[in-house]
């Protein structure tokens, strides 16, 4: 693909280092993310690959992450590293003024003293239920946004996969923006550059949803010849610069943009999670329910309860 070709020819050495031990670099123009993984997650990956292929080819909207790429480098004398290249959530310039992490379970779902030291904090699902209460979307896209979350949830709970997460970005348009800076795209920018793929046939759709028109084009690939890179696709729930418009319940703009999508979505629910998960309600009193590992049709249920309370 031709944007993936220029991405790893641009990669900024700026990363993330999170929880899980993962490192993350960004393309330049962030739509891409380069995600460091363990060995069991590439394995998990593979096996999983002809489901995933099959659901996003039928749910051309859904919020699952859009993986490009799976690769394995070892280098001389040292160890191998696999990575996965897949797109980014939260592929703007704009300043995202909150960041959110949630997966419908409250035990040990708040940021720790700790992390509320950190310059970009991702909170949890207790400081999603304190700060805001609600993602404001309006009647026109909630129930589009609901449906789609309702098959991806269906879809890894049949595989499965759980501990996945919601992620939510937030831009305040009324907030002063200097860091704003639009990403580039059309003539001149860098996805634009000349690259070498090949190409035999091209087709052009055009969707509307909530009133916004949107265009998207595939190209197939099976000869060699120079073309332009073609412009990205956007889903319905990315038309406005990645992400949606906030309405609130009379239909007028709240002044917000929300960016979301499901990310970790490789892990099963195997013998090491039933037994976390027994021990954190043995140990510390909770209710099943609560804790984040659940079986993975509870855990899709609870994610959609969750979900659907919030998305008003």
């Amino acid at each position: 693909m031709a944007e993936v070709a220029e991405c790893m020819r641009t990669i900024i050495f700026e990363f993330e280092r999170v929880s899980s031990g993962s490192l993350f670099f960004y393309s330049h123009d962030m739509r891409f993310i380069l995600k460091t993984i363990p060995k069991r997650e590439a394995k998990l990956m593979r096996k999983l690959l002809p489901d995933y292929v099959e659901h996003i080819s039928k749910n051309e909207n859904t919020l699952l992450p859009r993986f490009f790429g799976l690769h394995r480098v070892k280098p001389l004398k040292g160890r191998q590293v696999r990575f996965v290249v897949m797109g980014n959530v939260f592929a703007t310039r704009r300043k995202l003024h909150e960041r959110y992490d949630l997966k419908g379970s409250t035990f040990g779902r708040r940021v720790s003293p700790a992390e509320l030291q950190k310059e970009n904090i991702t909170f949890k699902d207790l400081d999603f239920r304190e700060r805001r209460g609600h993602l404001f979307l309006g009647a026109a896209a909630r129930g589009p946004l609901i449906e789609q979350l309702r098959r991806d949830a269906t879809f890894l709970a049949k595989l499965g996969v759980m501990d996945y997460s919601l992620l939510v970005g937030v831009h305040h348009e009324n907030q002063e923006d200097e860091d704003f800076s639009p990403p580039p795209s059309g003539p001149g920018s860098p996805i634009a550059n000349i690259v070498t793929t090949t190409v035999t046939t091209t087709t052009t759709a055009t969707t509307t949803a909530s009133s916004t028109t949107y265009a998207t084009t595939q190209v197939e690939t099976t000869s060699s010849t120079p073309v332009t890179a073609t412009e990205p696709f956007h889903s319905i729930f990315q038309v406005s610069d990645g992400g949606m418009l906030g309405i609130d319940e009379a239909g007028n703009a709240t002044g917000e943009m929300y960016y979301l999508g499901v990310i970790d979505i490789l892990m099963l629910y195997t013998l090491r999670k039933r037994v976390e998960h027994t021990y954190k309600v043995v140990r510390y009193n909770s209710k099943p329910e609560e804790v984040s590992s659940i079986a993975p049709v509870d855990y899709a249920a609870r994610f959609m309860n969750f979900m659907t309370d919030i998305i008003v």
